[in-house]
């Protein structure tokens, strides 16, 4: 989930949530998996509101969901840090 919308068609923030969105919907088509993972930067910003949105969307996934955080979802100096983003989850 980004924050900002994205200026060049290379990054796209800007349709993250319907991308992301569009994504479950076609995990959720597959027969037959084990689990999903998200492998980090999950987030453009380490934002509660961001993560919430992020959550909100992924519990839709019909398929236990695992998820690691990368470098964008925590920061040493912002609200978010990595114990409350576990948490989160």
């Amino acid at each position: 989930m980004q924050k900002s919308i994205a200026k060049d068609s290379e990054r796209l923030l800007g349709s993250s949530e319907k991308l992301l969105k569009d994504a479950v919907s076609q995990i959720n088509k597959i027969e037959d998996l084990d689990f999903v993972l998200a492998t980090g930067d999950l987030v453009d910003v380490p934002e509660e509101t961001l993560v919430d949105k992020y959550i909100e969307i992924t519990m839709s996934l019909n398929y236990p969901f695992y998820v690691l955080f990368g470098n964008h979802d925590v920061g040493v100096n912002s609200k978010l840090e990595k114990k409350r983003f576990i948490k989160k989850f």
